[in-house]
């Protein structure tokens, strides 16, 4: 067959399938483009190209925010095996139109509820990955929000999965997904103090259906997260919400705060009043801190708390001077027994 009539038989079987398929152009371009594997870089830069027609933005995001390359409905050579939302970062996502950006938030909200029913599949293999993929498309949502509309933003957030449901309320890691929330600085404060409000809802439902092992592995976790934005020189959250929290722990639940030497990074966001209150519930019900002296100076009119701290200085001296007389008669026996061990003098014959 001579190249003219292969050229007019595929004019015709271009055309053809146009009519049959009127996005035949659409999916002809992406044959062709996925001629070699491509990489999540390569795809960004399609979306991000003011140059490129949307209909072939719109591919390459669903290509991106895809789960996984088989649930998608065409073929994609791609460079990765792994899950592609998974690879896409923070700056991308911001870097969207707000057209893209709402064509991206209904992607997200179908995949992320799927998963969310997957998620406590008694198949663990299935459970462990829609886990995975609620995590990736969580961070997807946070990236998002500033930049829809406020209606469209409030019910993406909605969508925001807080709760780690695979894991028992004895771990931490169960209430990461607030923590990540709290942490994003271009976010909303209404969001961060929506999450708030949230933790209080669930130690509430806990309590009131009587799951107190439940309920404490959840202060627990509360406490620890508390602990954990307070690190930094400047909390995620404004500070009045901080002490709040700090104080509907310490009222509502009687907590003690058990673990009083992370608690410094805490005491030092708090103004005087709360803060006296978690150093008084700490050291009354026999915790510890960090440079206890000075809390003596800085509440020396609470005569029961100066008493309790002078008392447990006392008591740490007295094991401080036992522990520098054992580590005495230590070094005394190990000098003797080296001694032992020297060269005898020759006795004078």
């Amino acid at each position: 067959m001579d190249i003219e009539r292969q050229g007019v038989i595929s004019r015709v079987r271009n055309a053809v399938e146009s009519r049959v398929n009127p996005n035949w152009e659409t999916e002809q371009v992406w044959r062709d483009y996925f001629h070699k594997s491509r990489s999540i870089r390569e795809l960004e830069a399609i979306v991000t190209d003011p140059q490129k027609d949307p209909v072939h933005q719109q591919r390459a995001l669903d290509i991106l925010l895809a789960p996984d390359v088989n649930s998608l409905a065409f073929h994609a050579n791609l460079e990765f095996s792994t899950s592609p939302v998974r690879l896409i970062n923070h700056e991308f996502i911001t870097s969207l139109t707000d057209t893209q950006a709402e064509y991206a938030a209904a992607i997200v909200s179908g995949n992320i509820n799927r998963f969310r029913r997957q998620s406590t599949s008694e198949d663990r293999n299935r459970a462990y990955e829609a886990r995975q993929r609620i995590e990736d498309y969580n961070h997807v949502i946070l990236s998002l929000l500033p930049k829809l509309p406020p209606t469209q933003a409030d019910k993406l957030f909605s969508d925001y999965i807080m709760i780690d449901e695979t894991l028992s309320d004895e771990s931490f890691h169960k209430y990461e997904p607030v923590e990540l929330l709290l942490r994003v600085v271009d976010l909303p404060s209404k969001y961060r103090l929506r999450a708030i409000n949230w933790m209080h809802s669930r130690a509430e439902d806990l309590r009131i259906e009587g799951k107190e092992k439940e309920l404490q592995g959840f202060l627990n976790s509360y406490e620890r997260l508390l602990d954990s934005i307070s690190f930094t020189d400047d909390l995620p959250i404004p500070q009045e919400a901080f002490e709040n929290e700090v104080s509907y722990l310490l009222g509502t639940f009687d907590r003690s705060f058990s673990d009083g030497w992370n608690t410094h990074y805490i005491l030092k966001h708090l103004g005087r009043d709360v803060k006296h209150a978690l150093v008084r519930r700490i050291i009354l019900n026999g915790g510890n801190l960090h440079d206890e002296k000075s809390l003596v100076k800085e509440f020396e009119e609470d005569q029961e708390l100066v008493e309790a701290i002078q008392t447990k200085l006392t008591e740490q001296e007295a094991r401080n001077r036992s522990w520098a007389e054992r580590q005495r008669q230590e070094q005394e026996t190990e000098a003797a027994i080296l001694q032992r061990m020297n060269k005898k003098e020759p006795s004078a014959s």
